[in-house]
């Protein structure tokens, strides 16, 4: 691997890793950092949750319209990080409450990385019919 890659696979997995850690922390500004105006997540299902969101405010839209939906209850706790120049792959553990229900699941969530920001992520929950039945 040249030497460029490791550098962009290094600052990828920080600048991922630094997102949790804002998103855990609250500071809004942290969290806006890795993302632009052409930066989508794209959430999949029939779900109040599922949709294809743009540019950095669209996102941080999505993740608090997520929280008004669980009444603040969403929380994630990083099980594992990896990547490399292109990819990041975060192994989550995601927890919540909604309309009586539980969630506690592990989730992978995908971003692809271009020019040091987020081009696109992915939520993918590794119970999607579990997952479906709760955000519904």
């Amino acid at each position: 691997m040249p030497e460029g890659a490791r550098m962009d696979a290094a600052a990828n997995l920080k600048l991922i890793q630094d997102l949790y850690d804002a998103y855990i922390s609250g500071d809004l500004q942290a969290i806006m950092r890795p993302f632009n105006d052409q930066s989508v997540w794209i959430e999949l299902g029939d779900t109040q949750r599922a949709g294809v969101f743009r540019g950095a405010t669209g996102l941080l839209e999505h993740a608090m319209r997520n929280q008004e939906l669980t009444d603040g209850s969403l929380t994630t706790e990083v099980q594992e990080i990896v990547g490399g120049e292109k990819y990041v792959v975060v192994v989550e553990r995601a927890t919540a409450q909604r309309k009586g229900r539980a969630l506690d699941m592990l989730c992978a969530t995908s971003y692809q990385m271009a020019n040091g920001v987020v081009a696109e992520m992915r939520v993918l929950p590794f119970d999607s019919r579990e997952w479906q039945q709760f955000w519904e």
